[in-house]
């Protein structure tokens, strides 16, 4: 084969290069049939070499069915008629290289469409014949099972059933889409001639697609294969063999740990997608912190010299979210696409600027980050000019819409009739085509379009941003990220600023010392560098480039308006607060109380506006009317009704009730008919008869109804206690918790929960409860009612209520009790006995039995302990066996193994990040703690891998989540379970998600390590002890503690036997049971870090450092 000569001497020229993702149906219609084709594109190549850009991506224009948008391929060497012809490409090509841009288009290697000739022959062929194993077949759909399912919103399986062929083929996306079988010669033959055939033609370079998939193997994930690296390295030698500076681009979206493998040794792939940057962009600017950015770049491997990472803002067709932890992928969902129409699979399919609220601030930082860090940047069409999209399209076709040209008909794209179009043109009024179009960007030098235009060209100038090194510079500013670049003589300072506000830096800069900074785009001259600090500001979502050259600071604190005693006046009937005028002026009393709250979710928000969503009246006493309404409140990052908060509304004119509950008042009101009338708008929650009432309605089965929904009650199991409701019931004790739900105990024996924060969908906590209760689960206290509200198909619970029991106390008061015995029993001790050993590690007891004397000196705690373990078992047990969708068990995949490893990590160096700004604060005792812990920081990340890669596969299941000995009561010789909110300021779907139990197991031993500090401290306090580590007593509390949780653990591991949900080998046990342990410990150290120093915090760091010391002794143990 000849070889190809080449148009340009760099074979390095994808490190420079400036691309362009281009939809060709969607760019330029050339012939009036309302798509885009070939010679359209051709016609605009001009305006693509003037934006800058050097190379162009062309999305899949082969023959195809079009059910995933061309990436069902009907035919490999040819061009789908509606874009034109082979000629018109030919053209195309010839036209696109005179003006020195390169031609990347898509190799969509790992499947066909199932209308592709190569797979109608292979159906038709008999089995293991040449053309049936073109693709994977079997004859049952068991076969690599286990294999993560892609697409899980439309596909249930990755093998479908071919009626023809009479078996199975495999897909890992579409049905639609069967995966081609790369352990078959012919097939990576006719391979290699597909490649040829577009090489020769001129193409420059090629996306490989979902290449992590080529190959499957039995007893493996069937993703990143050392098969499908072999097939990589035969196809570059193939390239490089015959081809001269052609380029091959890895779409694996996939951990940089493991994506740096599509490299090779510089024998694969020249370029790979890093798709983690992406997702961490946008929560850096949402969180104003530019942590998790830069966290992921650390993590981030060197790559061989002739490689290079490829970047983007979106997955062009949407943000995918796989590469993020489910925590971050449930915070971008609830931030970027609170429409559900916006979701599919794992992204979020919107452009860029509608992405980011059309804010041109935030557009050009996330470009200038795009453009600034080690990669070559990628840009989507249109996204230049700010285009929008229409999330109500089918599929990902919101944000394939027509690029908008001008103002004529159709956006300049075409003149045929807008219904002939391939989509609509976008008609959202502000990204509306009569004001979103390049002649009208182009006429205005201060438009976005010509600000993309003078940053692609100042990038070009700086090899440094294409091939140089990238350094990070410390920022005690975290909303502040500074990095320099570096190549040969060029060294450039990037500064940017993630927060809607001005903010400030110091930079040491000293190493520059004598040096005038200049700013590349004004070229102005900045201060000289001394050896001091170098001071920045940075006005809100800027950035700099300079020619040259995290850890906390202070948080943005927004004041909260404290005019408790706002008044208001209407005519005559209270109920005018919902009414405009006085309706908007209310809302702004009611955001000046939630401010006020404790329960607020992310009061470190600037919250903005409340607004009244809905009113549902009902009587209190057959005379007042409460009207329990829902309040969204939005903060000034455009978060709307991401919170909802549960508010009953009453008008009160008793002064002394008023003067008894000044935290109850929402605003005072008086009425201009009635001169003397006077009163407040009251928080009925702090009402004791509201919830008179209130029970009525959970056990009615009328609807109440509201102005968009209404309030529904319902009886979850049918028994005698609810009978027992009376309407005159009044409660004994109201506990309004900073969690966002009001405790309601009554002297009947009821237990009443109302959730003040609201969300739709099934919350976690009636779930559980209303599922163990039908279950007749022994250790749970069972539902009575709940209390929904319905909004056509979509619901949220309100309340519930359970039966309470006569208890004894809970299992914190009980510890609390026995570990002040136990401490008195040592004062009395004259010796100790030579049968009682400190210092065993805490899980060599699982192994050991307390001696005679050591079970005496800790008393009957010990099977009290293993009580608790028995019920404990029997909770997850229980909870892995009920028949729900949202209970089902689940094998940990490897992608949710990464997510929780990457959560932990980022959890370790956040801490860390704070501990090291805490420290030159510190007194000496708590700066060895910290210095202690920090110089275990990478240990601890390697505590973390048997999360990432577990020794045994055990299921994840549905767990308590937030367990310790508060959660339990003695009642009788029985312990109940309740609250399983599994933390209630965390989102529902993050409640939900499925988790190791060995979770709980940590929580419980961590909660005994309280409870003997709690008592221990209790003891200093009255001069019987000493916290001091260096005092012979500071070594009890461990003693204590190590025995408690070592006959915790044992227990529950002969209660549960052979459950699937935790390791069965001792030693995997303890080694997996560390890191949940560290989590927890690091946890609890990340929250006292929050708080006043306290004592508290010496002891948090102590327990973690005490959990790394131990467990490996016991690990290593024969």
């Amino acid at each position: 084969m000849k070889a190809r000569q080449s148009r340009l001497k760099d074979p390095l020229w994808y490190k420079d290069a400036i691309i362009y993702e281009v939809r060709v149906g969607s760019f330029y219609d050339s012939n009036a049939d309302g798509i885009g084709d070939f010679k359209g594109l051709t016609e605009k190549l001009d305006y693509l070499q003037e934006l800058g850009v050097t190379a162009i991506w062309l999305l899949p224009f082969y023959p195809s069915p079009f059910k995933d948008d061309g990436y069902d391929i009907e035919d490999y060497f040819n061009v789908h008629p509606q874009y034109g012809t082979l000629e018109d490409f030919k053209l195309f090509i010839e036209a696109a290289h005179a003006r020195g841009l390169h031609v990347i288009t898509e190799l969509v290697l790992n499947h066909t469409s199932d209308q592709h000739a190569w797979f109608q022959r292979a159906r038709l062929a008999p089995a293991d014949s040449e053309w049936r194993n073109y693709y994977v077949w079997n004859d049952h759909p068991h076969k690599y099972k286990g294999v993560r399912v892609i697409f899980k919103d439309t596909e249930p399986s990755n093998w479908t059933y071919d009626p023809i062929a009479r078996a199975y083929f495999w897909h890992r996306f579409y049905a639609h889409q069967p995966d081609l079988n790369y352990d078959h010669p012919p097939l990576r033959e006719a391979i290699f001639q597909v490649v040829d055939f577009w090489l020769e033609l001129g193409v420059d370079g090629m996306r490989l697609d979902g290449i992590p998939y080529l190959v499957e193997r039995e007893g493996t994930s069937c993703d990143n294969l050392p098969e499908t690296h072999d097939f990589i390295r035969a196809l570059r030698k193939h390239i490089d063999d015959h081809f001269t500076n052609c380029m091959l681009l890895a779409e694996a979206n996939q951990w940089p740990v493991d994506s740096i493998d599509y490299f090779g040794k510089g024998d694969e792939c020249h370029m790979a997608f890093h798709f983690p940057i992406m997702p961490r962009l946008f929560i850096s600017i949402q969180l104003e912190d530019c942590f998790p950015l830069i966290d992921i770049i650390h993590q981030t491997p060197e790559i061989p010299e002739n490689s290079q990472w490829a970047l983007f803002l979106r997955n062009h067709d949407e943000l995918t979210l796989e590469m993020v932890t489910d925590e971050e992928r449930d915070y971008m969902y609830r931030t970027y696409a609170q429409e559900s129409q916006a979701r599919l699979n794992l992204g979020i399919r919107r452009r860029l600027a509608p992405l980011l609220g059309n804010d041109r601030r935030k557009i050009e930082l996330m470009n200038g980050m795009l453009f600034s860090l080690a990669g070559t940047p990628f840009i989507y069409y249109a996204d230049e000019i700010g285009m929008g999209d229409n999330i109500y399209l089918g599929d990902r076709n919101g944000v394939r819409t027509p690029m908008q040209w001008n103002i004529d008909r159709n956006a300049g794209f075409s003149q045929a009739s807008s219904q002939k179009l391939c989509f609509p043109i976008t008609m959202d009024p502000a990204y509306s085509y009569e004001t979103v179009n390049v002649e009208t960007e182009q006429q205005n030098p201060n438009s976005l379009l010509w600000w993309m235009k003078r940053l692609i060209a100042l990038r070009k100038r700086f090899a440094a941003f294409g091939r140089g090194s990238l350094e990070f510079l410390p920022s005690k500013n975290p909303k502040i990220i500074a990095f320099i670049r570096r190549y040969q003589d060029e060294i450039i300072l990037i500064v940017g600023n993630f927060s809607r506000s001005i903010q400030y830096c110091e930079l040491d800069l000293t190493e520059f010392a004598g040096v005038f900074p200049y700013e590349l785009f004004g070229r102005t001259r900045f201060p000289k560098v001394e050896e001091t600090p170098y001071f920045l500001t940075l006005s809100p979502y800027s950035f700099y480039w300079f020619g040259l050259h995290n850890e906390e600071s202070a948080k943005i604190d927004f004041p909260v308006d404290v005019n408790a005693l706002l008044q208001l006046e209407v005519a005559s009937q209270w109920s005018e607060i919902f009414e405009k005028p006085i309706k908007t002026i209310f809302e702004a009393h009611l955001l000046n109380y939630l401010k006020q709250q404790p329960w607020l979710k992310n009061k470190e928000a600037a919250f903005r506006v409340a607004t009244i969503q809905e009113v549902i009246p009902f009587s209190l006493d057959n005379s007042d009317i409460v009207y329990l309404t829902f309040i969204a409140i939005e903060d000034d990052r455009g978060s709307a009704g991401q919170n909802t908060y549960l508010m009953p509304l009453i008008y009160l004119s008793d002064a002394e009730l008023v003067r008894k509950n000044p935290e109850a008042i929402i605003t005072h009101l008086k009425f201009s008919s009635l001169p003397k009338g006077a009163g407040a708008i009251f928080d009925a929650l702090y009402l004791p008869r509201f919830y008179s009432a209130f029970l009525q309605l959970m056990v009615s089965p009328e609807k109440i109804q509201g102005k968009l929904g209404g309030l529904v009650g319902s009886i979850i199991k049918e028994n005698k206690v609810t009978l027992g409701l009376k309407s005159c019931m009044l409660p004994i004790h109201l506990y309004h918790s900073s969690h966002g739900h009001v405790d309601v105990h009554f002297a009947e024996g009821y237990f009443l929960k109302v959730f003040r924060f609201v969300e739709f969908g099934s919350n976690p906590e009636v779930e559980t409860e209303q599922l163990l209760t039908e279950k007749n689960a022994p250790f749970v206290i069972p539902a009575i009612a709940k209390l929904n509200y319905h909004r056509h198909l979509n619901e949220f619970n309100v309340a519930l209520l359970q039966k309470e029991f006569s208890y004894e106390r809970s299992a914190w008061q009980l510890t609390l009790s026995e570990t002040d015995r136990f401490f008195e029993r040592l004062t009395t001790q004259t010796k100790i006995q030579p049968n009682i050993k400190i210092e065993i590690p805490i899980l060599e007891k699982i192994r050991l039995g307390p001696s005679e004397e050591e079970s005496q000196l800790i008393g009957p705690y010990l099977e009290w302990a293993r009580m608790i373990a028995q019920v404990t078992a029997q909770m997850h047990g229980t909870l892995s066996t009920l028949y729900h969708a949202d209970f089902t068990p689940e094998e940990p995949t490897p992608f949710y193994l990464r997510s929780n490893f990457q959560s932990k990590r980022n959890l370790v160096y956040q801490t860390c990040q704070r501990l090291l700004a805490l420290l030159p604060k510190s007194s000496p005792k708590l700066q060895q703690l910290i210095s202690q812990f920090l110089e275990k920081k990478e240990y601890i990340i390697q505590t973390f891998e048997p999360i990432l890669h577990p020794l045994e596969n055990f299921l994840r299941i549905r767990c308590h989540g937030d367990y310790h000995l508060g959660q339990l009561l003695f009642v009788g010789q029985e312990i109940k379970i309740f609250n399983f909110s599994k933390g209630a300021n965390r989102s529902f779907s993050e409640r939900k998600r499925r988790r190791s139990a060995l979770r709980d197991v940590a929580g419980m031993i961590r909660s005994f390590h309280f409870a003997i500090f709690t008592s221990f401290i209790h003891q200093e306090q009255k001069g019987l002890m000493k916290l001091d580590p260096s005092s012979a007593n500071h070594a009890w509390p461990t003693f204590w503690q190590s025995w408690v949780a070592g006959t915790f653990i044992k227990e529950y591991r002969n209660s549960v036997k052979e459950a699937p949900f935790i390791p069965h080998e001792l030693n995997n046990f303890i080694i997996s049971l560390q890191a949940y342990l560290l989590e927890t410990a690091i946890e609890d150290l990340s929250e006292e870090l929050h708080k006043p120093h306290s004592v508290w915090l010496e002891i948090s760091l102590g327990w973690a450092l005490a959990i790394i010391e131990q467990y490996p002794k016991i690990a290593l143990s024969p």
